[in-house]
């Protein structure tokens, strides 16, 4: 006759082995190629992403526009989202803060990883909860406002988290900004296992979807 223990190490194997079988199989059913192809006139739009049974994916978006993204990285299942994740990952922005007592305002230094300058919107939270806009900036900027947040968009539409102001007396803003694009805990919308709702370089979900090749 079974002691309780025996049964107890019986009843958790069997929870164990059908969950884990059940995540697997619900992994299984994702894998393949995922695509969306617009083409009007001269105008055309690729985005494919395909996700691979040992957890990676290949993700490649390509328009006429110039704008051609790759990128590598892992994905897994989370209820009914896809969680995607670059790698190597990389920080969208790098903010260091500093003061210069004899600055006045605030000053902003944007730059790229490579350390050079390019076009970008900086969009900024005032103390009063205004939202001021400074569009098509380039290299340093100088702000008289006193502000709680910012972020900033380049002129391909990325777009950076948005930051709060760590330090109340800083008026030096270094800012490193990450001008390929990035998924970060990136979700992505599953509909009906055979289509992936998108998300956008500024994180909207777009008004299309990847259609899971057969």
């Amino acid at each position: 006759m079974e002691t309780m223990m025996k049964k107890i190490y019986r009843i958790l194997f069997f929870l164990v082995f059908t969950l884990s079988s059940t995540y697997v199989f619900s992994q299984d059913t994702l894998l393949g190629v995922y695509s969306y192809n617009f083409r009007e006139g001269t105008y055309f739009y690729n985005e494919t992403i395909v996700l691979h049974p040992d957890g990676h994916f290949n993700y490649k978006m390509q328009s006429i526009m110039g704008v051609k993204i790759e990128i590598v990285g892992n994905w897994q299942k989370r209820d009914s989202s896809l969680i995607l994740d670059s790698y190597p990952q990389r920080d969208k922005i790098i903010i260091r803060e500093s003061f210069n007592k004899k600055r006045k305002g605030i000053i902003f230094n944007v730059e790229d990883k490579k350390g050079e300058k390019f076009a970008y919107h900086l969009y900024a939270i005032l103390q009063n909860g205004d939202t001021l806009s400074l569009r098509d900036q380039f290299g340093q900027i100088n702000i008289q406002e006193k502000i709680k947040s910012f972020w900033i968009e380049d002129t391909k539409g990325l777009k950076s988290p948005q930051k709060t102001m760590l330090s109340s007396v800083a008026n030096i803003i270094n800012v490193i900004f990450e001008t390929q694009r990035v998924f970060e805990n990136e979700d992505w919308a599953i509909i009906d296992k055979e289509k992936l709702n998108t998300r956008g370089l500024q994180g909207e979900f777009q008004k299309y979807y990847l259609i899971k090749e057969k």
